[in-house]
């Protein structure tokens, strides 16, 4: 699969939280405009050109080459499936189809919610 701004957004959103810094902050030390940083983070289709990406990642205070490598490695851990992350369900021969459908969904539910606790997400509520 190929890499999609939102992807890219979001982990820069991520390490923006996680340096504790603001547009401001992030403008200073990249060597970039305020508005440059406003339009990375809230421009939902293009990202910005490649020299204002670098110094808004460098304007983190992490390296470019790292900035990619957590970005690589939280995209390989959400389309990984590890062995504890399956279950196993056994189905009785006079299993009642609505019966297995409960089943599969609560299965389905607890695997998003673990997804969702690992990226720091919250599910949204149920209609």
């Amino acid at each position: 699969m190929g890499w999609q701004w939102k992807q890219v957004r979001e982990h820069y959103r991520e390490r923006m939280r996680a340096a504790k810094r603001n547009q401001k902050h992030i403008a200073a030390a990249g060597g970039i405009q305020q508005s440059s940083v406003s339009k990375l983070l809230h421009n939902r289709h293009l990202g910005p050109s490649v020299e204002i990406f670098l110094n808004a990642v460098e304007g983190l205070g992490i390296p470019v080459s790292e900035f990619f490598r957590q970005l690589e490695r939280a995209r390989d851990e959400s389309t990984t499936i590890h062995a504890r992350d399956i279950d196993v369900v056994f189905i009785a021969p006079d299993q009642d189809a609505r019966d297995l459908a409960r089943t599969l969904q609560r299965i389905i539910d607890q695997r998003v919610a673990l997804a969702l606790k690992r990226q720091g997400g919250r599910p949204r509520a149920k209609r």
